[in-house]
């Protein structure tokens, strides 16, 4: 979409028509907006290792790998424990004990009591967002549902802005808005919110310019219904009280929020974990997810590119390949090919080196190449 603020500032009469019209167009889709969802619950369960010396076989891999204290697991992959007292944390919220033999994760975590199911936003849309510092864009809350009624509301600083309008709005037109010089502020609650209801975030700079130029469908918000913020802050409690490494609590948390829709939370547990000095790349490599999955991507390549230097530091091959294949991807919405190339290159080795010369993972990216480099 066109910068609307700027054409304003030019003055011809055709060019003020073609404003007012771009904005009844920006006007429109946010309404639309309004009305979609912003997440569907899509995803896998999350299962971490949590405990103990474990090896690990995905499907595809070659052979088994010795696998660190925390990593996602599907319930089709296998485990053993090394050590006695190995355990998983599986989606429900228990530790369950690792065998000694080889084991499918599906047989540990769904026997005894039933599975609470955990699910992930999926990420269907446009993976572009984020990508122009010359917008203020919305960093949060984004796409995401909320626990708490007053938001603190962030947006991406514009060179020469010296002021930002906010306006925040509901399905019934604009319900609060505001004027500051800083890039973040508070919802008061002047007008409360109201659970399950789309609410959408404009910001507008002094030079003209508004955060609806990203032009992505989907960046609202809604507050969560009383009885399942109720319930998801038991399950926090439950988490709490288990004894976990502060590496297993933090992913176990982000993953609980995420799979609940509740992505801001997530990113902020994450983003308090680096805070306080964690340096693990799982951490790292979670954030840079929840980066994408809100349209951030300069956030994101930020933080994979800090998760394959702790991968490389750990031999991690798995978490290397991972995060370069995603850091190529946002390279190509970033148009950077040169970039994208030499990164999926990197990501192709990896999986090659883990998974064998038939890597399905390997034959995506060189397909990815392909595109890129004919």
């Amino acid at each position: 979409m066109g910068s609307f603020g700027r054409t304003a500032s030019e003055g011809s009469g055709t060019k003020t028509m073609n404003v007012k019209f771009t904005r009844w167009i920006i006007l429109g889709v946010l309404l639309v907006t309004l009305a979609v969802p912003a997440f569907s619950q899509t995803s896998a369960p999350v299962h971490l290792l949590v405990v103990g010396q474990i090896e690990l076989k995905r499907p595809e891999w070659l052979k088994f790998q010795l696998a660190g204290p925390v990593k996602k697991l599907g319930l089709d992959d296998l485990v053993r424990a090394q050590q006695p007292g190995a355990k998983i944390l599986c989606a429900n919220q228990r530790k369950r004990p690792i065998p000694n033999k080889n084991t499918p994760v599906r047989e540990i975590c769904l026997q005894g009591e039933p599975q609470m199911i955990k699910s992930g936003r999926s990420r269907v849309g446009l993976p572009r967002g984020g990508t122009d510092p010359l917008i203020p864009y919305i960093i949060s809350p984004r796409r995401t549902l909320l626990l708490d009624d007053k938001p603190l509301i962030r947006w991406n600083a514009v060179p020469n802005a010296t002021h930002y309008t906010v306006r925040l709005r509901g399905p019934s037109g604009v319900i609060w808005q505001t004027e500051v010089r800083q890039t973040e502020v508070r919802y008061p609650g002047t007008l409360a919110l109201q659970p399950l209801v789309g609410y959408a975030l404009i910001v507008q700079t002094d030079t003209g310019v508004s955060s609806t130029e990203e032009g992505l469908p989907g960046l609202g918000f809604e507050l969560m219904a009383p009885n399942e913020a109720k319930r998801i802050k038991a399950e926090v409690e439950q988490l709490t009280q288990e004894e976990l490494t502060d590496e297993a609590r933090v992913l176990a948390l982000a993953n609980l929020y995420n799979g609940e829709g509740l992505t801001l939370a997530a990113i902020e547990v994450l983003q308090q974990a680096i805070a306080n000095g964690t340096r693990k790349t799982a951490v790292y490599s979670l954030l840079g997810e929840l980066y994408r999955e809100v349209r951030l991507n300069l956030y994101a390549k930020d933080s994979y590119l800090k998760a394959i230097d702790l991968a490389k530091i750990g031999g991690d091959l798995e978490a290397q390949a991972e995060a370069q294949s995603a850091l190529g991807e946002i390279y190509v919405v970033l148009k950077d090919r040169t970039a994208a190339v030499k990164t999926f290159s990197k990501a192709r080795l990896a999986y090659v080196a883990l998974e064998g010369n038939e890597s399905a993972h390997a034959r995506k990216i060189l397909e990815q190449i392909a595109t890129l480099n004919p």
